[in-house]
């Protein structure tokens, strides 16, 4: 026969959606949280196994864009997750010649090199504050005009 006290002491195991004891795998409950800023919250948490009973301090955090939206907030600055980088170009909201954080026309700069070949392309944001920039080298390759008969 189950006796009351054990059922009572007896860790309730996490589901997968929830945060669990690293200890003994019991539920944690969240005690406090703060946040430290727009994209980071500090949070403490207890076990809720009462044999147990260990607290824990720890940061959630948004560290990648999946969708970035018509209108973001300039002050925070984040980069699109890698798994959805290939979309970037589809998007029908960027524009070849528009900073893709902002939207702002770009500034562009050609600058040669010691190799008469190769040059730098400069671009970056024409809007102050946005600081978006990229360089890539540019190498000049003969083309090969054959002459149609």
């Amino acid at each position: 026969m189950e006796r009351v006290e054990d059922h009572f002491y007896a860790p309730s195991l996490a589901e997968s959606r929830q945060r669990q004891c690293p200890d003994c795998g019991a539920l944690l409950h969240r005690r406090t949280s703060r946040k430290q800023g727009p994209i980071c919250t500090e949070t403490f948490y207890q076990c809720t196994y009462m044999l147990c009973s260990a607290t824990f301090k720890g940061y959630e955090e948004i560290v990648y864009r999946l969708k970035v939206p018509s209108q973001k907030n300039p002050l925070i600055r984040l980069p699109i997750s890698p798994s959805q980088k290939h979309q970037i170009p589809a998007s029908p909201g960027i524009k070849p010649d528009c900073c893709p954080d902002c939207g702002e026309r770009l500034r562009k700069q050609l600058v040669a090199t010691a190799d008469p070949f190769v040059f730098v392309a400069y671009a970056e944001c024409a809007r102050n504050g946005c600081g978006w920039a990229a360089s890539a080298p540019v190498e000049l390759k003969p083309v090969n005009k054959e002459k149609p008969v």
